[in-house]
């Protein structure tokens, strides 16, 4: 634990117990920090020997002893920013969005200054991620809602109409024969033909 890491923590509302907001936030934050120190060092160290390579007279900046070192701060406004952030992370989300930032410094290499500005980036793309998720499943489950309502009213006209057809008076079914029941897409549909019957008696009749 760092001495400069009370500033990044947030004590616990209830004594001995942080909620998983809390947990998130303090983890984050503490790696942000890890992440400003790494980075202050390894500043102070490319600046060592730049100095070095471009000095062509003996250097004697030793004599005058150690230069002191103001190491970098965060104003607390800017703590209580990146706090907020860090607390509308979801626990699943914290370690790949610490993952992704220490990828994006060790690769872009940034100053001491930028470091926040990176996380604050980071933080803000997974939040906007996590938003578009949530509107891509609403606008799913609308779309499951309406067309569950759809095949309600489908079933309901068919159910309907089967009902009409079993109503209706049996009149000619003698000469009427239903053959083929089809149900095509939620229409049910009854081919019919009419058979015409010719009694044998008055086809002898009709004979000249």
């Amino acid at each position: 634990m760092f001495p400069w890491s009370a500033m990044f923590t947030l004590e616990p509302k209830v004594p001995g117990q942080r909620t998983p907001e809390e947990l998130v936030t303090n983890t984050l934050m503490l790696e942000l920090g890890a992440m400003v120190k790494r980075t202050e060092r390894i500043c102070l160290e490319r600046a060592s020997m730049v100095r070095r390579r471009s000095s062509s007279s003996p250097d004697y900046s030793w004599l005058a002893g150690p230069q002191p070192h103001v190491p970098y701060k965060l104003t607390p406004r800017d703590v209580l920013d990146l706090q907020e952030l860090c607390s509308r992370i979801p626990p699943p989300q914290c370690g790949p969005v610490i993952v992704r930032f220490r990828n994006l410094v060790s690769e872009l290499e940034p100053e001491v200054h930028e470091v926040p500005q990176l996380f604050r980036s980071v933080l803000r793309a997974c939040l906007d991620e996590e938003q578009a998720d949530e509107e891509l499943q609403g606008r799913a489950a609308r779309w499951e809602k309406r067309r569950s309502k759809e095949d309600h009213k489908y079933d309901e006209e068919d159910h309907q109409h089967k009902e009409y057809l079993n109503q209706q008076p049996a009149v000619g079914r003698d000469r009427l024969k239903v053959f083929e029941d089809l149900t095509v897409g939620h229409f049910h549909v009854q081919l019919s033909v009419l058979h015409v019957g010719i009694n044998p008696t008055e086809r002898q009749e009709k004979r000249p």
